[in-house]
């Protein structure tokens, strides 16, 4: 399979308009309309009593969220969390309004990037891992909840399909728990992701009933020069093991 290349600048606009988002799109992203919608804010506390999203389980209200911050608070209880970074096509699909300043990731492969993608068998979402590229697959859904459990779920289940040992697995699961939802902040994984969006149809194209998992192990073993020619795959796998290092 041909290597990925970056967004180099002769294909920027072309990778902006494919992907949907534009430069005048990402310095207009949305914006909460009070600081407090978001508990993952840094311009807030960074204490949580309980994951706000995550393992599935169901979210509050935003005043019952305001309210556990509050109270964590004063307990000095830290959290973890990282971002699935959207594109402003996705957040609208969602009707997600993103946190201002999330927060940094405490997990190995770092914010994910995620976008809509087209193909045969209907409307997917591919995410892409920011550090490593390694990219999963769920279908389109506009339920919030819904989307993060599957991201979740998937993550594991791409983790386990490239090799990672259990260990690994679970330790980088532990930090997904909560997850917050930003904007996107990378031309360049922006681009990775597209290209990566583009072998995924064309993948759905020939084989329609491939399952999401199994594509994805396949498109991490694509060589990506923002990776120096390294694959999704053995990246997130050298990421992964520095935990037990």
């Amino acid at each position: 399979m041909k290597g990925l290349g970056g967004s180099n600048p002769s294909r920027s606009a072309t990778e902006s308009q494919r992907s949907g988002v534009s430069r005048s799109r990402l310095r207009n992203s949305p914006r909460l309309r009070h600081p407090l919608s978001c508990p993952y804010s840094k311009l807030q506390t960074h204490v949580i009593p309980k994951p706000w999203v995550g393992d599935g389980a169901a979210v509050g209200n935003r005043l019952s969220a305001v309210a556990d911050l509050d109270q964590s608070s004063r307990r000095g209880i830290i959290f973890q969390v990282l971002t699935i970074r959207c594109t402003r096509k996705l957040l609208e699909h969602l009707r997600a309004e993103p946190c201002r300043e999330p927060t940094r990731p405490t997990n190995r492969l770092g914010d994910w990037y995620a976008n809509l993608v087209s193909t045969k068998r209907g409307t997917l979402v591919i995410c892409v891992s920011e550090r490593s590229l390694l990219p999963v697959f769920v279908a389109a859904t506009r339920d919030r909840r819904s989307f993060i459990f599957a991201f979740q779920e998937a993550v594991r289940s791409v983790l386990r399909g490239i090799g990672a040992a259990p260990e690994l697995v679970e330790s980088e699961a532990r930090e997904t728990k909560q997850i917050a939802i930003g904007t996107t902040a990378s031309r360049r994984v922006l681009g990775s992701l597209n290209d990566l969006a583009f072998l995924a149809r064309l993948t759905i194209a020939d084989h329609p009933q491939v399952e999401l998992g199994a594509l994805a192990v396949e498109l991490a073993e694509t060589p990506c020069s923002p990776l120096n020619y390294e694959t999704p795959r053995s990246v997130s796998l050298a990421l992964l093991r520095r935990v037990h290092s």
